[in-house]
């Protein structure tokens, strides 16, 4: 990937992070209730607050993956980062709701099903 492409996604990854971390502070994130966020969730010991806390955390390096076309439409973007010693697997997006509000979204907070190493801007 050129400079000029990496700048790019860094200003869009930047940009998405800001407006992500701004609807949390204001309203909490939703959470897709699986078998797979659970059972990470009940293995660190996390809270919802407390992954919410991770993704307040999130920088441009955890980057992993996205924009990538939701099939609910809009976008989701995902991202990897170590939680106590674990790599955790975050799948979020901006959900555009019918009443024009947007709206935290997680899709996934767990372990990776496989192994993480491409990070672009890490």
């Amino acid at each position: 990937m050129s400079n000029n492409n990496l700048s790019e996604l860094r200003r869009q990854v930047v940009q998405f992070l800001s407006e992500f971390k701004t609807l949390i502070k204001h309203d909490p994130c939703n959470f897709k209730y699986n078998h797979k966020n659970t059972l990470t969730m009940n293995q660190l010991g996390y809270s919802f607050v407390q992954c919410e806390e991770e993704f307040l955390d999130l920088q441009p390096e955890n980057y992993y993956d996205g924009p990538c076309d939701d099939y609910h439409g809009g976008c989701y973007w995902v991202f990897g980062k170590k939680v106590q010693g674990h790599m955790i697997y975050i799948k979020i997006r901006i959900y555009n709701n019918h009443d024009g509000t947007d709206i935290p979204y997680c899709y996934s907070f767990h372990f990776p099903d496989d192994p993480m190493r491409n990070f672009k801007l890490a």
